[in-house]
């Protein structure tokens, strides 16, 4: 989804108020992802964390 928008990591990161590194290893699979941090991406995109975990 963040392609689709023409998004760079960087820009996620920044709406997601945290490190680009820390962005990074969150699409890579290399972090845990908490329901706090779902309910920002899910925020972000205007979807609900249903809509987004079945992307």
């Amino acid at each position: 989804m963040r392609e689709l928008n023409h998004w760079t990591q960087e820009d996620m990161a920044v709406k997601l108020h945290m490190s680009l590194n820390s962005y990074t290893k969150l699409e890579r699979g290399e972090s845990k992802l908490c329901v706090n941090k779902l309910e920002q991406i899910a925020k972000v995109f205007n979807i609900s964390i249903t809509d987004l975990t079945a992307s």
